[in-house]
């Protein structure tokens, strides 16, 4: 090969090996991942409760799991369910820890996999097939969210554990590092409890911390719908803001809101809703 140089993106395990066989010269080059460090837990602790409103119970939790990270002597991944209802800012947490972090969250959605179709996606099939190691190998941060994991057949969780034991994730073609790595897995389901009973103790007993997400006070929720509302407001036209600041009622609107909904996903779809509606009718007089 003399000194001819070959620049390979994701190359499978197989095809690594062969190289080496050919020349010990070759020269892997790892994507360097950025690390959670104590000046970035204090960050997160002091600015969690302007980001996250409603949940200032867990952030010293947070805080002290993500410390533990820092105190691990192996290169092990910390492996962080959270848990709670659907919309009181669990993935918008980890959205919070990434951008701190100035790196691009990796998340993927594992309610998809119901059925043996896609052994092959996690296991491995033919170098040419997408699969969850080579998405791994793309990733651009260590913080990784693994979403509405318990909706996956069980059959699978055998994937996971040298991953979550070891930082090892190894299908047929790729073998991926996620060593210092923080695997964050939410669930949308309220009692820890009911997760113990349903899961088998090899992949439970992986976890190293479980932090619950509450249900959100009306006071939080009243703070969140008026965030949104401003937040709505400013992208709006000027002929736009000047309907909604015509409209009699919008205050009663945002109350209801805040009342009768807990997932703030969900309000804020709402509230997206009724402004265009309201915006629409006056348009269309």
């Amino acid at each position: 090969m003399g000194n001819r140089k070959y620049i390979c993106s994701k190359p499978p395990e197989t095809l690594v090996n062969n190289l080496y066989k050919r020349n010990k010269n070759i020269k892997i080059i790892n994507h360097e991942y950025k690390k959670i460090e104590l000046d970035l837990i204090k960050k997160i602790i002091n600015q969690f409760s302007f980001k996250i409103i409603g949940q200032d119970s867990i952030k010293d939790e947070l805080g002290a799991t993500l410390y533990q990270n820092l105190r691990m002597e192996e290169n092990k991944p910390l492996v962080v369910m959270l848990y709670g209802e659907s919309g009181v800012g669990k993935t918008e947490s980890v959205k919070f820890i990434a951008n701190l972090l100035e790196e691009d969250l990796f998340r993927k959605q594992f309610s998809m996999f119901q059925n043996e179709a896609y052994s092959t996606y996690l296991f491995g099939g033919k170098h040419n097939e997408l699969s969850f190691a080579q998405e791994l190998l793309e990733r651009k941060s260590n913080i990784i969210l693994l979403d509405e994991f318990d909706k996956s057949n069980n059959i699978f969780y055998s994937a996971f554990y040298q991953m979550f034991d070891e930082g090892i994730l190894e299908d047929t073609n790729y073998k991926v590092n996620l060593q210092n790595s923080i695997i964050f897995v939410r669930l949308i389901i309220r009692l820890k409890m009911k997760l113990r009973k349903n899961w088998d103790e090899p992949i439970y007993s992986r976890f190293d911390s479980f932090i619950k997400f509450n249900s959100i006070s009306l006071e939080s929720r009243r703070k969140i719908i008026n965030i949104q509302f401003e937040r709505e407001y400013l992208r709006l036209s000027d002929k736009e803001k000047e309907i909604i600041d015509k409209y009699n009622g919008i205050n009663e609107i945002l109350d209801k809101l805040a009342k009768n909904n807990n997932n703030i996903r969900y309000m804020g779809n709402m509230l997206r809703k009724i402004i265009y509606i309201i915006i629409i009718r006056e348009l269309n007089k």
